[in-house]
């Protein structure tokens, strides 16, 4: 009889000890749980990818992208010349059938003259805007690429290929200004500095 009294009265401690074996067990689960938690969070930081560094790679292929001398961009320029001369003789001959020139002369600038220079300008601007090149930097396999992003913007081609363009024709001396490609180490014209671009060979 007093051994039964005696289990009866461990049985009591008995369930508390196995209580307290299995919330140890669970505090240690759960401390396991957090554990592998904050693994697993702190490889998905080392994953993630910061903002600046995905600009790395346009970067590096800026950095690795060879940069174009003056002949090829001189010859590429003299073959738009070229197009674009070509294009206005077809799209502006009907005005040849003017007779009276005065007709077609607004103070010192021609219509005609007004006419070939809004086909040059958008010539540059939309095939470079569209392609990265215009017909004369597809034959020598060139083009134009931002410093900043992968596409050039359209402000910055603004400023490239309609104030970059008109400071270098306003007067026949200043396209003097195109030697800053031959003499400069980043083979920039000052059409390239303010429009924030540059020309590269096109890779295949």
């Amino acid at each position: 009889m007093d051994n039964k009294n005696d289990r009866h009265h461990r049985l009591p401690e008995d369930d508390e000890y196995k209580d307290e074996n299995d919330i140890n067990r669970v505090d240690e689960q759960l401390i396991g749980e957090e554990q592998t938690h904050q693994e697993v969070s702190q490889v998905s930081s080392s994953e993630t990818i910061d903002p600046e560094q995905e600009k790395e790679p346009h970067s590096q292929l800026f950095i690795e992208s060879e940069k174009v001398g003056f002949w090829m961009r001189f010859w590429a320029y003299l073959i738009d010349v070229i197009v674009v001369s070509s294009i206005n003789a077809i799209a502006l001959s009907p005005f040849a059938f003017f007779r009276d020139a005065s007709l077609l002369q607004f103070e010192y600038i021609s219509v005609i003259g007004m006419l070939s220079a809004i086909v040059y300008y958008m010539y540059f601007f939309f095939m470079t805007k569209v392609f990265s090149q215009t017909l004369g930097k597809m034959i020598l396999g060139i083009k134009v690429i931002s410093i900043e992003q992968e596409n050039v913007s359209w402000g910055d081609l603004f400023f490239r290929e309609v104030i970059g363009r008109l400071i270098h024709n306003i007067f026949f001396i200043l396209k003097l200004l195109y030697l800053f490609v031959a003499f400069t180490d980043e083979k920039k014209g000052l059409h390239d500095i303010i429009g924030n671009t540059r020309v590269v060979y096109a890779k295949s």
